[in-house]
């Protein structure tokens, strides 16, 4: 716990958006457990944030950051199909991600919360189902948005995902 409040944020930050580029799939490289990095960094902003607003704010940009990063791909369609010049098609993977960010700002939120009141282990384990429900919670709101949920990283190595067979994506 010390080691981790020794961190500067920007750390905390960059690991974040490292692990979403990496974990999902990209063309450079794509190593799914790196994935797992995302929340487990949001939980560590969160649970250093003195307030639920600056969790919030934390997760809301670091996690609209680390969304952004896999959904590059987006520019490309824009700008072939939809007509629009490269230089703001580029941006569109921004604002989605920061569309997406108000997902992962409430995670932090209830994940402050938890590490404020709970003990560590039930904090951790309330955050893992939070962003459980975050997840679900952003495949069905406004139209849904399936794309980039943990288990979908995971998708190359069947073996680690065999066990969604019987409780879902979401499980």
């Amino acid at each position: 716990d010390t080691i981790m409040r020794n961190i500067p944020s920007i750390i905390i930050v960059l690991i974040c958006i490292t692990g979403s580029w990496f974990g999902f799939p990209n063309p450079v490289m794509h190593l799914p457990p790196l994935v797992l990095l995302l929340p487990a960094m949001l939980f560590i902003l969160a649970s250093r944030s003195p307030n639920w607003r600056k969790a919030f704010r934390s997760g809301y940009f670091t996690g609209g950051a680390a969304m952004a990063a896999p959904l590059y791909w987006v520019a490309l369609p824009v700008h072939i199909y939809g007509g629009l010049p490269m230089a703001l098609a580029g941006a569109c993977p921004i604002l989605v991600g920061l569309v997406l960010g108000l997902f992962t700002g409430f995670y932090t939120l209830s994940a402050n919360l938890a590490a404020r009141r709970l003990p560590p282990i039930i904090a951790a384990i309330a955050a893992g189902l939070a962003w459980g429900v975050s997840e679900y919670l952003r495949s069905i709101l406004f139209t849904g948005f399936p794309w980039n949920v943990l288990p979908s990283a995971f998708a190359p190595w069947p073996m680690a995902i065999q066990s969604l067979a019987y409780v879902g994506v979401f499980g």
